[in-house]
């Protein structure tokens, strides 16, 4: 194989990773399933993911953007600093999910 044949090749399989790993950079969201954005007020990637919803919600999925007030990136796995906050999130009530 040529390394133009291997160069194309590369590009194909970093666009496709690049799609998956990063989707707000996809080039098409419509085929996704109907989804549920959890952003926390003071996280880094706040604004990443309220981009993410309105790109969801351009591409005509339906969305369900969540913001936690007071909390951070990752409040949600760690139960042994945040208990009452993940306590009090009852996502079963979410209309996303129904």
């Amino acid at each position: 194989m040529s390394v133009f044949q291997n160069s194309i090749l590369l590009f194909v399989f970093m666009k496709s990773w690049i799609d998956n790993a990063a989707p707000l950079v996809a080039e098409d969201l419509s085929d996704l399933p109907p989804t549920f954005v959890i952003t926390a007020e003071n996280d880094v990637l706040r604004d990443e993911g309220n981009a993410y919803a309105e790109r969801l919600k351009s591409a005509g999925v339906k969305v369900e953007p969540f913001l936690e007030e007071e909390l951070v990136h990752g409040y949600f796995t760690n139960m042994a600093v945040f208990p009452e906050q993940i306590k009090r999130d009852n996502f079963k009530n979410r209309t996303i999910l129904k």
